[in-house]
């Protein structure tokens, strides 16, 4: 009987022993593959930080793009980082900090610049969400979804974007917490901020520029003497990246780039008659009487001093800007002299910006239609079918206080991609549009006119400067029954070594004199300050 029972037991113990392993297996590979599964999956947590973009550099190294530097921290949930939160942060913020770290998952937070924390993953970033009012027209911007809308941003944004994230990678234990003591991967990108765009802008004198403009409608353009490197771009009013829709529906227009779009010219063209004068073996010292007007076959053509200037010589016709003389001395000079100097100092040339991007420098009339002497008489004083960009103004003003070489504009000098590889950009080789001793007698007569006639309010305080003055009829009325006029100053500096020329333009100002020339005073002693 004993031994029926022990055998008995030993057939129960077995057969529970298959059961329990029968169970085990089925409980494996029903639930445990599962927890397998999920382990595979959550094995590891990718905290992003940051999209870094390429910047767009001043010719100085300074950012013009990703203009201010942020500090971000990947934070988790350990005494140390709680006891930082509270000395770096003011407690309302502490406190909500600390309340994510709760939930058990790390978080990226930016964090004051003096933030420090052992337990912390900490970067150095670039917002590229800071508004760029610097050269804003140039530059473009992004809209909400990162994506580049216009200008260089978009220009250039196969060198500028970038899809990687920095970014830092946690292993998790088995409820997708970080393991503790196990060293996260760190995928670091911040390397893409070095790389981007380098341009001919300076910063500072951008920044003098879009200053000085700002409060009116209009545009300051400069170039280097010499180069034709675009220094600045200034247009007023201009616009901000945070508030697109209403810049969309201002009347005043802040999305054009009033810097490259086509204004009157007025009286800056009659250096370019002057020029055409000289070249053709006329003297500085040819003399005209001016009575205060021209009889053009039937058409009065009137001075802007009603009762004439007298007799003058071109230097001094040049500095009180007399209509009458270079109403006259183009008649003598010729249609033909005038119109190929204005064609060679670019005011119908198409100028390159950028990469894709090119505009129209101006507009002037036909030779067929200067044959008609009242025609060429508008022509003569920068009236009629003439129309520059102040770019244009200040590449062809370039072109004497270069000594008569003619140079194209140049913005952007190289491309950096992530790879390191850079590839510069040249600037085009200037060509040679009048003599040397035309274009100092020009420069002559200019600093003549900022010393003594009517750019007198241009003067700088601490370097000479020669340039001229223009009060442009459009022939359209204000919203004030006012005769719209676009009023100029163009110059260089510093005569005797020319560095910068600038170009001044106020839609509807007063005149050259008051409005347009302060401005560039203004501007030159601060660069030169």
């Amino acid at each position: 009987m004993a031994k029926i029972m022990k055998r008995t037991y030993f057939i129960l113990f077995v057969v529970m022993l298959v059961f329990l392993s029968a169970f085990f297996r089925l409980f494996y590979l029903t639930v445990g593959s599962g927890y397998k599964e999920t382990a595979t999956t959550q094995s590891t947590m990718t905290i992003n930080v940051d999209l870094p973009r390429g910047t767009i550099f001043d010719r100085n190294g300074e950012h013009l793009s990703n203009n201010k530097i942020i500090k971000k921290a990947v934070l988790i949930a350990t005494p140390k980082t709680v006891t930082a939160l509270y000395k770096y942060f003011e407690k309302n913020k502490a406190d909500e900090i600390s309340n994510e770290l709760k939930k058990g998952k790390p978080i990226a937070v930016e964090v004051p610049h003096d933030f420090k924390c052992d337990d912390a993953y900490v970067f150095i970033c670039y917002d590229e969400d800071e508004i760029k009012n610097t050269a804003i027209h140039l530059l473009g911007y992004l809209n909400s979804d990162k994506e580049a809308v216009c200008g260089i941003e978009k220009a250039y944004n196969h060198i500028l974007h970038n899809p990687n994230s920095t970014s830092v990678v946690f292993q998790t234990d088995a409820v997708g917490g970080p393991l503790l003591g196990v060293e996260a991967n760190i995928k670091d990108y911040s390397n893409v901020y070095q790389t981007g765009i380098t341009t001919t802008i300076d910063r500072n004198i951008q920044e003098i520029c879009d200053s000085e403009i700002s409060g009116v409608n209009g545009a300051v353009a400069v170039i280097k003497s010499g180069t034709g490197e675009i220094i600045a771009l200034s247009s007023s009013p201009s616009f901000s990246c945070d508030n697109i829709s209403s810049a969309l529906n201002d009347e005043n227009s802040p999305f054009m780039n009033r810097a490259l779009s086509k204004y009157n010219l007025g009286s800056i063209f009659k250096v370019c008659v002057a020029a055409a004068a000289l070249e053709s073996g006329v003297n500085i010292s040819k003399t005209y009487t001016c009575n205060g007007k021209v009889n053009c076959d039937g058409n009065i053509f009137m001075c802007h001093k009603k009762e004439g200037h007298g007799t003058l010589n071109m230097e001094t016709a040049l500095s009180v800007s007399c209509n009458s003389y270079f109403i006259n001395l183009s008649r003598d000079v010729g249609a033909e002299a005038v119109y190929n100097m204005a064609k060679k100092m670019g005011f119908n040339n198409n100028l390159t910006i950028y990469k894709d991007y090119n505009v129209s420098g101006g507009i002037i009339t036909n030779l067929e239609k200067l044959s008609n002497p009242s025609a060429l008489a508008n022509f003569s004083i920068g009236q009629g079918d003439l129309l520059a960009t102040p770019l244009t103004m200040a590449l062809a003003y370039g072109a004497i206080s270069s000594g008569g070489v003619y140079y194209p504009p140049i913005l952007v000098t190289s491309e950096k991609d992530i790879k390191g590889n850079t590839k510069y950009n040249p600037a085009e080789k200037g060509v040679r549009i009048m003599s040397g001793k035309t274009a100092d007698a020009l420069m002559k007569m200019m600093y003549k006119t900022v010393e003594e006639g009517t750019g007198k309010s241009g003067k700088p305080n601490n370097v000479s400067a020669a340039g001229k003055t223009a009060t442009a009829e459009t022939g359209m009325i204000n919203k004030n029954d006012q005769k719209i006029n676009q009023t100029w100053f163009v110059g260089a500096t510093n005569i005797n070594n020319p560095e910068y020329v600038i170009a001044v333009l106020v839609e509807d100002g007063l005149s050259g004199s008051t409005t347009a020339a302060p401005i560039f005073k203004r501007i030159v002693d601060r660069i030169y300050k």
